[in-house]
């Protein structure tokens, strides 16, 4: 990468005023000019002339040397007079530094790669069997979702968590017994005790870097669980533990890189894309026998077993996604390569986000919202802007049930729903799967209404008052 010498700053880009009668010069705009290994800020003043500041290239003066100033230094202090926003480092190195973009794109790749490293973590659950009072240790990993001074709240798949076999009669509860982290970096292992221990059950040792996590609940229909541990003991164990930052949008194309523990080996980073950015995919719910229709985006990275639950980033290192299925065949029986699945990070931090709101010492059973209608999704379509394709689709009520949230609202039968609105924040919608994952973020006593259109004409309905009866756990509806 290369480096830039500096002298001081000559002086601060500030509207000059010359006083002459009633005008005024000002500074009209500001150019930024790269000639070889000189930077020149240009202020193009109202009267035609031209202020200049130059960072430039030295030695070093007074019989010192200069000083480093690297690409991103200079940037901060373009983004500091104003001339580009914090999100533009893309947008000025493509600017300035055409000829060493690659290089920098590469690297800062790597750096975001291991930003997100920081917020990964991988996970090992005991469930004992209390008919053979042995106890069996599954794999998967997880994501630092937020963190305060108490408590490191973590994200990972349900299934990583609970384990449903009614002929074993695992756990009362079904919950693993017993819960395991390990930050990236630390000594990951465990051995099998070769005599019980005093309840009866043979169990584990883990390695002293392991960290056990509290599970405060989550949902099956979801895949996502939400488990915590102490933030003091989490920034001893990794004192560069942080929180996931969490991705705005994510498209069909974009980067799709995992963090995991395949086949509880560690954790491992692969790269890829993703495929489809949202499908339905129907499988065994975890704590049933039943199948349920999962709606996930489809990935060609490359996942395997210990792999649930495990973050799914973009090149910037923001969450897009938990990993928490693979196909290898199709229904034919055909081999398929490259076909996992990672649930939308915009519906896993709903449930997440409820689940850490409302733990109250139990473990939290995930609600939703019931609107009280049926809807088709209709006039299903693409939009191109700013070179990126959003689908888009809508959600138009077929029939409406008296007394319930949406007839209080005010809905009719041939309106389209476009927006949630809750507690007096707004939140449109593209998909119609995007309305009830808003009601996810519902719940008793908030005020709900709803944007919608009706014969032409866009409006806000009316808002009525959330009750615990309008609410239904989202894993017994």
């Amino acid at each position: 990468m290369k480096k830039l010498r500096v002298i001081v700053l000559m002086f601060l880009l500030l509207p000059v005023f010359l006083l002459s009668g009633c005008s005024t010069n000002y500074v009209e705009s500001i150019d930024v000019v790269r000639e070889g290994d000189i930077v020149k800020i240009v202020s193009n003043m109202s009267d035609g002339s031209k202020e200049s500041e130059i960072i430039q290239v030295v030695q070093g003066q007074d019989g010192k040397d200069g000083e480093d100033l690297t690409i991103t230094t200079l940037f901060d202090e373009l983004v500091e007079k104003g001339l580009y926003e914090e999100t533009e480092f893309d947008v000025f190195l493509h600017d300035y530094f055409k000829d060493e973009y690659e290089e920098y794109e590469n690297n800062l790749s790597l750096q975001f790669t291991n930003k997100a490293l920081q917020s990964a973590v991988i996970f090992y659950s005991e469930f004992h069997i209390p008919q053979t009072k042995k106890s069996e240790m599954y794999c998967g990993a997880g994501v630092i979702y937020k963190m305060d001074e108490d408590y490191s709240y973590i994200l990972t798949n349900y299934h990583v968590v609970y384990l449903y076999k009614s002929a074993d009669n695992y756990t009362v509860n079904n919950y693993a017994t017993n819960t395991y982290i390990y930050t990236y970096g630390g000594q990951v292992g465990f051995v099998t005790n070769s005599t019980a221990s005093a309840n009866g059950y043979v169990e584990h040792t883990m390695s002293e870097d392991a960290l056990e996590v509290e599970i405060l609940g989550g949902a099956a229909v979801y895949d996502t669980a939400v488990v915590r541990v102490e933030t003091a003991k989490l920034k001893e164990q990794n004192p560069t533990a942080r929180a996931v930052d969490v991705a705005d949008m994510y498209s069909a194309g974009e980067d799709a890189i995992a963090i995991g523990n395949p086949e509880g080996e560690g954790v491992s980073v692969t790269k890829g894309v993703v495929s489809v950015e949202s499908q339905n995919l129907t499988m065994q719910r975890c704590d049933s026998s039943e199948e349920h229709r999962f709606r996930v985006m489809r990935i060609d990275t490359s996942v395997n077993g210990g792999n649930s639950g495990g973050g799914l980033y973009n090149k910037k290192g923001e969450l897009i996604g938990l990993v928490n299925a693979k196909t290898y065949t199709n229904s034919e029986g055909k081999d398929l390569e490259n076909y996992a699945y990672a649930l939308p990070v915009d519906m896993v931090v709903k449930v997440a986000d409820q689940v850490i709101e409302k733990y109250d010492g139990y473990l939290h059973e995930v609600t939703r919202v019931l609107m009280g209608v049926t809807y088709n999704t209709d006039n299903a379509h693409q939009v191109y802007e700013n070179g990126l394709i959003t689908l888009k689709d809508e959600f138009k009520i077929v029939d409406v049930t008296s007394g319930k949230v949406a007839d209080r609202c005010g809905i009719q039968k041939d309106d389209v729903v476009q927006g949630v609105i809750i507690n007096g924040t707004t939140h449109l919608a593209n998909r119609a799967f995007e309305i009830g994952d808003w009601l996810l973020a519902c719940g008793n006593q908030d005020k709900v209404a709803f944007v919608v259109l009706r014969n032409g004409v866009t409006f806000n309905t009316s808002e009525t008052t959330i009750q615990n009866s309008d609410l239904v756990i989202v894993d017994k509806e």
